[in-house]
């Protein structure tokens, strides 16, 4: 094992300080802006509360006979059904005192909601029972009044009812949480850039020839790059995670599995650097060319625009393993495990291995180049 070599590269990564500090401190800054920017966006309550309708019910509507049971319906969905005798002009003043959430005006054959705009849900809510309850009461009327003249069934009131039901949806995280899950991973996988330390050394003072007439083996040369790297990106990533975890009280989940994922992206992200530094043989051309496949990443995965409320097809999303991450993480913060754990680690481990025997085949090639 080129132990020598792994803590010479280590030295040389912590001589760029500015670098270190960016990379461990620039996650924080970006969480606390952009959990206050967007905080609305992922914090805001889409669930109604109970709330007041107001009624109306034309003179000589047949609806008028059931008005008993429609109560029951509403009551039993959490809304209180309140009369309501004023005008047209009248109704911003039901809204305006808090006194009515709906307002639904109910004639001979059909009925008007009445909508404040700043209770949309509400609205919503209402609408789906109306035309669910009136639907029902209309096909059970029709079907009873044929039987009845079919001479095969007395004509009798029925109950109509239609009850909600709560599906446990998957908990949305606040926009701390989300942010601070995001960047940490964003930023995790900008690590291999310190790597560019370490390649510019070994070009500057011609390290690569000396190496070709030392004992040691490819497999240790590439080593003594890959594991000083994934040790930096791990120290960078914990330093970034413990900070934010302490100022913003960021919740992980399952901590062990979480760990567990972003030590196998550093270990893949570093392996796939390496192929980039070695391929191109310009650090500023490989730094560039790295910062563009993680923004492409980010962008796609959902580290710039929350992935729940992303426009791209699922086709599109498949190319960003900083997606799979995310929702792995995020889904383990918020619910404890994670269907895509699997199909993240697969994808890791993938990266991993490919660009580990690009690498070493590079390496190889870039060595027996300068003998």
């Amino acid at each position: 094992m080129p132990f020598i070599l792994i803590k010479n590269n280590i030295k040389l990564m912590l001589r760029n300080k500015i670098i270190l500090v960016v990379m461990a401190v620039l996650p924080v800054i970006i969480i606390a802006l952009l959990s206050n920017v967007f905080g609305d966006l992922l914090s805001g309550d889409y669930s109604a509360s109970d709330f007041t309708c107001g009624y109306q019910i034309e003179e000589g509507s047949d609806y008028n006979d059931f008005k008993e049971q429609l109560e029951d319906v509403l009551d039993e969905n959490g809304i209180t059904l309140k009369s309501y005798d004023y005008d047209y002009c009248d109704y911003e003043d039901g809204f305006n005192n808090g006194e009515f959430d709906v307002i639904v005006k109910i004639g001979k054959e059909s009925y008007t909601i009445y909508r404040d705009e700043n209770k949309l849900t509400e609205a919503a809510i209402a609408e789906y029972i109306f035309s669910n309850y009136f639907e029902q009461h209309n096909n059970q009327v029709n079907i009873m009044t044929q039987m009845f003249e079919q001479g095969l069934a007395e004509l009798k009131d029925n109950n109509s009812t239609v009850k909600s039901e709560k599906i446990d949806a998957d908990k949305v995280p606040d926009a701390i949480n989300y942010y601070g899950i995001v960047y940490v991973i964003f930023f995790s996988w900008c690590t291999p850039i310190v790597t560019a330390v370490v390649i510019s050394s070994e070009r500057v003072n011609r390290i690569t020839k000396r190496f070709n007439i030392s004992p040691m083996s490819r497999r240790s040369f590439y080593l003594g790059k890959l594991i000083p790297s994934v040790c930096a990106g791990i120290v960078l990533t914990a330093i970034s995670m413990l900070v934010s975890t302490l100022v913003f009280d960021i919740q992980w989940g399952n901590y062990l599995q979480t760990i567990a994922v972003l030590v196998l992206q550093i270990i893949a992200c570093n392996a796939l650097g390496i192929v980039i530094f070695y391929l191109f043989n310009n650090n500023a051309i490989s730094i560039a060319l790295l910062w563009m496949m993680y923004m492409f990443f980010g962008l796609v995965g959902g580290t710039f625009a929350t992935y729940m409320y992303s426009g791209m097809s699922e086709t599109v999303l498949r190319f960003s393993p900083i997606y799979y991450e995310n929702r792995t993480l995020i889904e383990f913060a918020t619910k404890g495990m994670s269907e895509y754990r699997d199909t993240c680690i697969f994808y890791l481990v993938a990266i991993f291995l490919v660009c580990t025997l690009i690498g070493m085949l590079l390496m190889n090639k870039r060595m027996e180049s300068e003998v």
